[in-house]
């Protein structure tokens, strides 16, 4: 086996990256990043822009932090409708920028983030992970969001060594844990979060997070009836982007990856 520290799956420098569509499962590394790591080197003028959509992370393995996603060192990380599914040393991990000389920017709008790991498997772990260590004005924001099966007071858990007032970290409209490991950075609970009950996915462990529904759930084969309806349902930001949903999928956005989506549920 070989043994690297970034990136497992992928490990990507490049002033401007599309990642789309890819299923990162089972990498590994000692480190960060097991699925997809993704840096900047600003000091060489190397300003990272990233933009990831549609992608899946699942069973990667972390022996630090970040066992599906780790955006660091000044890149700016731009996400919509992903999926994080089980992975090791916490399923999304963001780090400050060196010497803070440029921040870390991060965000994630229609995203799934379940059943994150400890290192080493062995126990429920972190949604996501953020650390702080220098001045720099890191930006998180997550909207949209559902997150379900990661640790107790684990959807975010945070650490600081300096600088810990100089990041936010904005969630709204998720079905989030409020409770969260505060180890420096605070995390802000704005409008429209709900309460994290069980968000009712057609099928978690065979990998489908299509939310039930009593009018129908997407399928490749159609859209099919359920007996009772997600809580996600019809929840997310009704001031949003565009709306790409079915008509019968209304209006109004559902939380989690298959919001704002052709493959939303419907709603009626």
């Amino acid at each position: 086996e070989v043994q690297i520290s970034h990136g497992g799956g992928l490990y990507l420098f490049a002033n401007r990256l599309t990642v789309t569509d890819n299923a990162f499962v089972n990498n590994r590394v000692t480190g960060w990043g097991a699925g997809l790591y993704i840096g900047a080197f600003t000091g060489g003028g190397q300003f990272t822009s990233a933009k990831l959509t549609w992608n899946t992370y699942r069973g990667n393995r972390a022996g630090n932090a970040g066992g599906g996603f780790f955006c660091d060192d000044s890149a700016k990380c731009v996400s919509d409708h992903e999926v994080y599914d089980g992975n090791c040393g916490g399923n999304i991990f963001l780090d400050s920028g060196p010497g803070g000389s440029a921040p870390t920017i991060a965000s994630f709008d229609h995203l799934t983030v379940i059943g994150g790991r400890s290192v080493g498997c062995s126990a429920l772990g972190a949604g996501v992970l953020i650390d702080k260590n220098n001045t720099a004005k890191d930006r998180y924001a997550f909207t949209n969001a559902i997150f379900w099966g990661n640790a107790p007071a684990g959807d975010f858990a945070t650490s600081c060594g300096s600088g810990c007032g100089a990041v936010t970290v904005d969630v709204t409209y998720s079905l989030v844990q409020k409770a969260f490991g505060n180890g420096g950075v605070a995390v802000n609970f704005g409008t429209g979060n709900i309460a994290a009950v069980n968000p009712r996915f057609v099928a978690p462990a065979a990998g489908d997070f299509h939310l039930k529904s009593i009018f129908g759930h997407w399928t490749a084969g159609g859209y099919v009836a359920d007996t009772v309806n997600s809580p996600a349902l019809a929840k997310g930001d009704p001031d949003g982007a565009v709306n790409n949903n079915p008509p019968r999928a209304g209006n109004r956005s559902e939380l989690g990856a298959y919001g704002n989506s052709s493959e939303a549920s419907y709603v009626r």
